[in-house]
């Protein structure tokens, strides 16, 4: 489903300035997609951020995203303390990666989410 028709009839009038301006890019090799957080759930581990709403993600600790299935993997594959997600403005969200990893199930009850992600992005346990 396009995601502007979240907006309803009048999406011209009423989608966020950063998802109409984004409408009008090119797909690219380099950005196929854009991974846009429409809502971050409330948690402990992401205090301070959960009024943050419709905000494009550019980036994964400095490295560009080019498709949802290329953030999830950099999600997968991440080493880091912190995961640090960044959109063009420069505007940070850093989430500590251990903390985040140990509140998922939490999270998942608390908003009845019936699973971490869909199959078309799965990945074995061992790869995480």
């Amino acid at each position: 489903m396009n995601l502007i028709k979240r907006w309803g009839n009048d999406w011209s009038r009423s989608a966020p300035v950063s998802l109409l301006q984004a409408r009008n890019e090119w797909s690219s090799p380099q950005r196929r997609q854009l991974v846009v957080a429409l809502q971050v759930l409330a948690a402990d581990v992401n205090l301070g951020y959960h009024d943050w709403r419709n905000w494009i993600v550019d980036q994964v600790n400095g490295v560009p995203v080019t498709d949802f299935a290329d953030f999830s993997a950099r999600l997968a594959a991440n080493t880091d303390a912190n995961v640090v997600f960044e959109n063009s403005n420069g505007y940070q969200m850093i989430i500590n990666h251990a903390a985040a990893l140990a509140s998922e199930e939490e999270i998942l009850s608390r908003y009845q989410i019936p699973a971490l992600r869909s199959s078309a992005l799965q990945w074995g346990s061992a790869e995480r």
